[in-house]
């Protein structure tokens, strides 16, 4: 199943924009045809409010709140012809809240997420970009926890199951069940006790 993360880019900002921080005061860095590139703002040595690059055609790439030198807020990600292609929200430097990532095409939603505490938390939502959804995956702590369910791929409408399956604890536990992917009929049950096969 199609993934992308990119929490290492906001993380990334944070040991960059650090190397050489003046005390007091905005601070801006450009290409070297003269576009500006970076802007942000440093309080006793730490950045402290709205970090923003630009890609060398002037558009926005990047805004990032900063508090004290920590994510504080919703930061976000653009494409370069400013849709927008992620926004996370932050507490005290950690992931805390909504975290979604778009479509570059057209940009519409393509995950939701929730995150506490830096942790994956809540329901796991990833749609196709007609708006149907594609896969549901619920997390607790940052591990899957209840129910996954995948869903096929249907121009038009919304697809039938292909599976799914309950998790504890990131394993397998419960019932898993296949479906046919031409008439969309249960096709197999399984059943499973901390990743093994118990039962059919």
């Amino acid at each position: 199943m199609k993934k992308t993360f990119l929490f290492a880019w906001f993380a990334l900002l944070s040991i960059g924009a650090a190397a050489a921080a003046p005390a007091d005061g905005p601070v801006k860095t450009f290409y070297p045809g003269g576009q500006i590139k970076e802007e942000k703002n440093y309080k006793a040595g730490k950045l402290d409010g709205t970090y923003k690059a630009y890609y060398d055609n002037g558009a926005l790439q990047q805004e990032v709140p900063y508090e004290n030198g920590l994510i504080q807020g919703v930061a976000k990600k653009y494409y370069p012809d400013g849709k927008p292609e992620l926004e996370s929200t932050y507490k005290n430097g950690r992931k805390h809240g909504p975290r979604r990532q778009y479509y570059k095409t057209s940009g519409r939603l393509y995950v939701d997420q929730n995150f506490a505490d830096d942790l994956q938390n809540g329901t796991e939502i990833a749609y196709t970009e007609e708006g149907f959804t594609e896969w549901e995956i619920h997390f607790v702590k940052g591990k899957k926890d209840g129910r996954m369910i995948v869903y096929q791929r249907k121009d038009g409408a919304q697809g039938t199951p292909m599976f799914e399956t309950e998790y504890r604890a990131d394993k397998k536990h419960g019932v898993s069940k296949t479906y046919d992917m031409f008439t969309g009929k249960l096709a197999k049950t399984e059943r499973y006790e901390d990743d093994v096969l118990v039962g059919s």
